[in-house]
């Protein structure tokens, strides 16, 4: 939501289970690994802000695995 992916919501329950399957699979995943992983369709095209949203995720998950660890 931070990031102002969502617009219809149709596609988005899809690319939230894509996401968490590439993220559990590829913890930082690069633009190709996106591609190749992660192949829904959003016909609002709001493809670039997704990687972004998917980069923040990425990001987040790694801090609070790191957080976990350290306790």
């Amino acid at each position: 939501i931070e990031e102002i992916v969502p617009q219809c919501g149709y596609c988005q329950p899809g690319f939230m289970m894509a996401t968490a399957a590439l993220l559990n699979k590829i913890p930082q995943p690069t633009d190709e690994d996106m591609d190749e992983n992660i192949t829904n369709v959003c016909r609002c095209a709001t493809y670039f802000r997704m990687r972004k949203a998917i980069h923040r995720a990425a990001e987040l998950k790694m801090t609070a695995n790191q957080a976990i660890q350290d306790e």
